[in-house]
């Protein structure tokens, strides 16, 4: 497998660990098409949370985002 291509380039720990997300909601999720953004494991709680329009917790930090 060829190594992923970053710009900028991304720490040699990082860039072996991306793979493609894809993500499918009629209704809830608008379509974009092709996404450079990077996500990460802790972006899938905030992502659930708003899908089911439930509030994050707000007593605790969370590191994550909602894609």
């Amino acid at each position: 497998v060829p190594p992923v291509e970053a710009s900028p380039p991304l720490p040699p720990a990082t860039s072996e660990t991306l793979v493609p997300l894809l993500v499918y909601g009629p209704g809830r999720v608008k379509p974009i098409g092709l996404s450079g953004a990077l996500t990460d494991l802790s972006d899938i709680f905030p992502t659930l949370a708003e899908l089911a329009g439930a509030e994050l917790p707000k007593d605790r930090p969370i590191d994550g985002v909602s894609l």
